[in-house]
């Protein structure tokens, strides 16, 4: 039986067991749910360097989503997410982008042993981001241990501060993935997972997170398998340390990706770790750029009512259109705001000094959202 048909099979389970409760007790719980949502608005505008023209943009979104209450341990949720571009620098910058995407359509069933999430869904791991169409089972049943065993076929990018892209399958079968997270009487946390998508890449990897006293130290290593031809395979190695100085949070860390192919397409399902705003060159991986190593260090602390942060991260890479040693250094300064609960403001400054002047820009953006 292959994953696809298993999918299909926990798809059908959970609706036959929704049909089987009480119509009454369905109606009310569809009528009791909740509703939430975000309008926000975002501009950006990049004076780039060397020929390369000035950029920009300012982008409208929307979104809206129901969670029905929860019956049995069962709930629907139902959301979109819309986004229009209001001036741009270029004409096509969001051309064949949707205007809205449905990102969020999915039953699941919770007990105190298991969850199990069917359809379209927000998928958050350290290589699996953005929305999905998929599978996900939590296992609870091990102590302190946290075990997501799930099947993607189709992806979307849903995101408040540019183009959206559709759900389009991943490779030729989607992917599966397991991951599991084991946290020690300590606060100690040791993960491990497997990720494959037949026909572009198995990866798999371990990650340790652990504190002592003001400091919180993660390490991680990742490989991939690429399964194109005549495609090396890509790795990446990291380590951040955080340390909590009367409130303002300072960390800094190193990211070391292969000689060869970068992460390879380790990143192709999402990826939570690359600390840049912008990191262009951190993870390579793009055929031209390998054997990347970055280093960075960032702090964030309050000021009154303001969060004000600040990262700075250099990377040296192989450049191999050119056969030489390059490098391209970014820094990015944001300040945040919460004007109350449901209205928050960001402004933020970037920087990025590449090896020609083509690669140099300074670039700001702004966002305020509207949460309900």
């Amino acid at each position: 039986m292959n994953k696809r048909t298993l999918s299909l099979l926990a798809s059908s389970l959970l609706a036959t067991s929704v049909f089987a409760i009480d119509k009454v007790a369905i109606y009310e719980a569809i009528t009791n749910g909740k509703t939430t949502g975000e309008i926000s608005v975002f501009a950006t505008h990049s004076s780039n360097g060397g020929t390369t023209t000035d950029s920009g943009y300012t982008l409208g979104s929307a979104t809206l989503n129901y969670e029905t209450k929860s019956i049995e341990g069962f709930k629907a949720n139902l959301g979109f997410i819309s986004t229009q571009a209001w001036t741009t620098s270029h004409s096509n910058d969001f051309e064949g982008a949707p205007s809205a995407i449905l990102n969020r359509a999915n039953i699941s069933y919770d007990t105190d042993e298991y969850t199990i999430i069917a359809g379209r869904q927000s998928i958050d791991l350290e290589w699996v981001g953005d929305a999905h169409e998929a599978v996900v089972g939590i296992i609870k049943t091990i102590p302190n241990t946290d075990i997501i065993v799930g099947y993607t076929h189709r992806q979307a990018t849903d995101i408040n501060d540019g183009a959206l892209t559709d759900f389009t399958t991943i490779g030729d079968h989607g992917g599966a993935l397991i991951d599991a997270t084991h946290t020690y009487s300590d606060g100690t946390k040791i993960n491990a997972f497997i990720i494959d998508a037949p026909s572009v890449f198995t990866a798999l990897g371990t990650k340790v997170e652990t504190k002592h006293m003001d400091y919180k130290i993660k390490g991680q290593i990742a490989l991939t398998n690429e399964d194109a031809v005549n495609t090396d395979n890509g790795s990446v190695v990291a380590i951040d340390i955080n340390y909590d100085l009367n409130g303002t949070k300072i960390n800094s860390g190193i990211i070391k990706t292969g000689s060869k192919n970068g992460i390879g397409h380790l990143a192709e399902l999402g990826d939570n770790l690359n600390p840049l705003d912008s990191g262009n060159k951190v993870y390579g991986g793009d055929g031209k750029t390998t054997d990347c190593t970055t280093l960075y260090v960032g702090a964030q602390t309050m000021i009154e009512a303001y969060e004000v942060a600040g990262m700075i991260g250099t990377t040296s890479y192989k450049d191999t259109t050119n056969n030489k040693t390059a490098r391209e250094s970014e820094i990015n300064l944001s300040v945040s705001r919460g004007i109350d609960k449901n209205i928050a403001t960001n402004l933020l400054v970037g920087n990025i000094f590449g090896d020609t002047s083509n690669e140099n820009s300074t670039y700001i953006e702004a966002q305020i959202v509207y949460s309900f």
